[in-house]
């Protein structure tokens, strides 16, 4: 009789372990789907030029980078409870302490907010990617963190910034994280894959272990172009609203409704599963996507700017799911999920740097004409590799057994 694979005494299908790790996965991505805000009142609060708000977060992102290439080497080989533990305490440490430090040191600060929550993302992917049903949890976890950071955003510049500044949102995560730890013995300890010697599955699998490595490899590149593309044009949200005339109280509406309700894609994400498999969800993500980047470029109303964004936001939260499992599925070592956020990292850190080049006389065209190319280059490869890597990959497992 098989039994549902377990992580010491927690089963890594069990529920309760999944929503806690959802939970971890969204507080550690708070401060990083809100930064906008999070820099912003840093720089009311310290008179930071736009320069050191550049380097500000320019430090967060280059800690989860780092952390999350070098993830490929410890991921397996740790304790992942006791990585999770470690972390949120240092992040505890570096939010509590960001508000009374130099500016010198906040950026060091944040480098270690930056890595020491990308090791708590790592450890939480490579889980959801162990499960049955990773499609679903990853689902949940994009889900949950974009509702998270939309009530943030829309509730902290009205409630926190005016009165409390940037230490009152360094308090808030700070809480967040309190609560978190709390639930930590429901966090697993470890996975079930990635154990087998490499020998032993290259003697009975190569030709499989071949096309899944091929499988990561255009997925991470598939997810690399996308964020690179739909971050330009998320860079330039505002700027584009108000070109078309929008004023910002509309805007600010606009964002904080969109990204709250846009996370009913990932939700539906999570519900569909592998049912219609990848091809279909993902093609008509990409349909959505621009139709709403359509209509945020030429509409003049705030209604449908809003549309637009809401179409734009939950199609990429919805494809985001599939995506992530594309990787995951060709994981055969389990080692190189974590891959995952940092080539989000890379792409949300370099799209605006080009879209900001593609801005010609007030014109912002070219920026959208960017994320169009983006948006399906990204479906080609990731169609491409579910019907051209995959499907073989799994005929040849079958008929092997």
């Amino acid at each position: 009789m098989s039994t549902a694979p377990t992580s010491n005494d927690i089963p890594l299908n069990n529920g309760r372990s999944v929503w806690v790790a959802v939970l971890f996965l969204s507080v550690a991505y708070l401060i990083y789907n809100t930064l906008p805000v999070v820099l912003g009142a840093a720089a009311d609060a310290m008179g930071l030029s736009d320069v050191q708000i550049g380097y500000l977060g320019s430090s967060y992102m280059l800690g989860a980078v780092v952390v999350g290439v070098s993830s490929i080497f410890w991921v397996r080989r740790v304790n992942w409870r006791w990585v999770v533990a470690i972390s949120s305490l240092t992040v505890l440490a570096c939010y509590a302490n960001a508000s009374f430090v130099s500016y010198d040191i906040l950026k060091l600060a944040f480098f270690g907010v930056g890595f020491a929550n990308g090791a708590i993302v790592s450890c939480v992917l490579t889980y959801f990617g162990d499960t049955a049903t990773p499609d679903r949890n990853f689902g949940y976890g994009v889900g949950t963190q974009v509702l998270l950071a939309g009530l943030a955003a829309y509730f902290m510049p009205i409630f926190i910034t005016p009165q409390w500044g940037f230490g009152g949102i360094m308090l808030l995560f700070c809480a967040m994280v309190a609560i978190t730890l709390l639930l930590l013995p429901f966090f697993p300890a470890k996975g079930c894959r990635g154990y087998e010697k490499p020998s032993q599955l290259a003697s009975t699998h190569s030709q499989a272990l071949a096309g899944s490595l091929l499988g990561v490899m255009l997925g991470v590149a598939g997810m690399f172009i996308y964020f690179l593309g739909e971050t330009g044009v998320w860079a330039f949200l505002d700027r584009v609203g108000l070109a078309n005339g929008l004023s910002y109280a509309a805007m600010g509406e606009a964002f904080g409704i969109s990204l709250i309700i846009s996370a009913a894609g990932a939700y539906l994400a999570s519900y569909m599963g592998d049912r219609y498999g990848r091809i279909i969800p993902i093609m008509a993500a990409t349909l959505a996507l621009i139709a709403g980047l359509l209509l945020m470029l030429y509409t003049r109303s705030a209604f449908n700017f809003g549309l637009g964004m809401l179409l734009f936001a939950g199609a990429w939260n919805f494809v985001l799911p599939f995506q992530m499992s594309l990787i995951s599925e060709g994981d055969t070592s389990g080692r190189l999920t974590p891959l995952i956020p940092t080539c989000q990292l890379l792409g949300s850190a370099i799209g605006p740097a080009i879209a900001g080049h593609m801005v010609i006389d007030g014109s912002y065209f070219y920026v959208y004409l960017f994320a169009f190319a983006a948006a399906i280059i990204s479906t080609i490869l990731c169609v491409g590799v579910e019907v051209f890597v995959y499907r073989p990959m799994r005929q040849s497992l079958v008929l092997s057994r």
